[in-house]
């Protein structure tokens, strides 16, 4: 725990509050262009397996993006607006619930690129009927990630 003196000199640095406001900005821009992005997802040639996980991983995206966005955004407010340096940080409660879907998005994102992964796997070594297997991969490697 940061003493209220370090506290305060953290929170009042510009350097940080623009490193803070920099990443709310950033992440709010990222979801607008996951969202473009996964709207174009529908005209990809890809088979209905990868475009599932493409599509998965870019709502992971967004989830995350909101949420980085949320937080980011609610600690700048929060540094502006502070009254007593010891208290300048979030609830604990607060806290978890804002960081916990980033959280989970960052574990689960690499968990679908591994996915991905493998069901290009399988769809070079099963190539000659591939396309009888139908979306079944993508769904299901989607729910375990």
């Amino acid at each position: 725990m940061m003493n209220c003196t370090l506290a305060h000199q953290l929170v009042t640095n510009p350097v940080f509050l623009t490193g803070v406001a920099s990443q709310a900005i950033a992440s709010l821009f990222s979801a607008v262009i996951s969202v473009f992005v996964t709207k174009q997802c529908g005209h990809l040639y890809f088979h209905s397996n990868c475009k599932i996980l493409i599509v998965a991983m870019l709502l992971l995206y967004i989830a995350h993006s909101i949420s980085m966005a949320i937080l980011q955004t609610t600690q700048f407010i929060r540094y502006l607006t502070f009254s007593n340096p010891c208290e300048v940080g979030l609830p604990s409660v607060t806290c978890i619930c804002l960081r916990l879907p980033a959280t989970v998005c960052m574990i689960s994102i690499p968990s679908l690129l591994f996915a991905i992964l493998v069901e290009r796997t399988v769809a070079l070594w099963k190539r000659r009927n591939y396309d009888t297997y139908g979306p079944r991969i993508g769904y299901f490697f989607t729910a375990i990630c």
